[in-house]
């Protein structure tokens, strides 16, 4: 009898070489600070799905495709420690790296659901 192969959901390890993300040049270099990471789905072989984007990036910043960068876990977690404590999240999830009264920390972004109007 045939066994069922279980779909595992890869577990990231911030301290291996093999998985990278994209980050911007401008977080990479300390330019900007990162403001949005978020996952989705990889493209390749090593790409954990991550992306990191800094505070100021704009739209024009990030449609050069010079401006992106492939960079490994292990430095990604040296520009900003926060990050390995949220890797392992599955894709679609998205974090804005917030300041306030509780420090410098990464929250969870609320997609916002579209109101419906209720029927008269």
């Amino acid at each position: 009898m045939a066994k069922k192969k279980q779909k595992q959901e890869k577990l990231l390890d911030p301290d291996s070489l093999t998985d990278t993300m994209i980050m911007t040049r401008s977080v990479f270099s300390g330019q900007r600070r990162l403001k949005y990471f978020w996952r989705e789905k990889p493209y390749g072989r090593n790409d954990s799905g991550w992306r990191a984007v800094g505070d100021g990036d704009t739209q024009g910043y990030l449609n050069h495709i010079d401006n992106d960068l492939v960079v490994d876990l292990h430095t990604a977690c040296s520009i900003e420690p926060l990050l390995g404590a949220v890797l392992n999240q599955p894709e679609g999830t998205e974090y804005e790296m917030v300041e306030d009264e509780l420090g410098r920390h990464l929250r969870l972004s609320q997609k916002e659901e579209p109101k419906l109007e209720k029927p008269e």
